[in-house]
């Protein structure tokens, strides 16, 4: 889709690649949208009019086949600002403590659920595999017995997420789970 735009800067910021530092363009607009450029350096500055094919990556907008169509609003001396990684020298708290995510909507307890059922999976297919599970032998039955060895797994994995680095600690709900014994010394 082909886009106009008034630049209101040209900015760069130096990334790391596998070819070594380059620096990586942006050009904001006046209606405030902040557009990817790449690699390359565009052609517009401060103040000009550009017309570009939009061009969505993820949720970045990416400006590509950039045209300078007019002069917008005077240019100002800077055209292109370097942003450079600074240390942080301190942090802002917010006015207001946000509130505690309600229960059943942690996001990473929810990434950690989702990784444990994914391992489950690989882990029950391993297992599988290699004939170690035991399966009823009405078919209907399998699949029931082998969703019951996922959330079995899924549950482990995720419990023993909650116990990471602490020693013979048995995570909550396997009690049938046995603690390696520690090598004597």
């Amino acid at each position: 889709m082909r886009v106009q735009a008034t630049v209101q800067e040209v900015s760069s910021k130096i990334i790391t690649t596998k070819f070594g530092e380059k620096p990586i363009y942006n050009i904001n607009t006046v209606d405030g949208k902040r557009l990817g450029a790449g690699f390359k350096q565009p052609a517009c500055q401060a103040g000009h009019i550009i017309e570009y094919d939009l061009v969505m990556r993820g949720s970045y907008e990416n400006a590509e086949n950039i045209t300078v169509i007019g002069e917008g609003v005077a240019a100002p001396a800077q055209q292109v600002v370097t942003h450079t990684a600074a240390p942080v020298q301190a942090v802002v708290q917010p006015a207001v403590a946000p509130a505690p995510a309600p229960v059943g909507n942690d996001r990473q307890a929810s990434i950690v659920h989702q990784s444990s059922r994914k391992d489950a999976i690989q882990f029950v297919g391993i297992l599988l595999a290699h004939d170690c599970l035991v399966l009823g032998s009405t078919k209907g039955k399998r699949a029931d017995i082998v969703e019951a060895y996922v959330d079995d797994f899924t549950r482990r994995f995720f419990n023993a997420t909650q116990t990471v680095g602490q020693t013979g600690v048995v995570p909550e709900g396997d009690e049938d789970f046995v603690a390696p014994e520690e090598e004597a010394a």
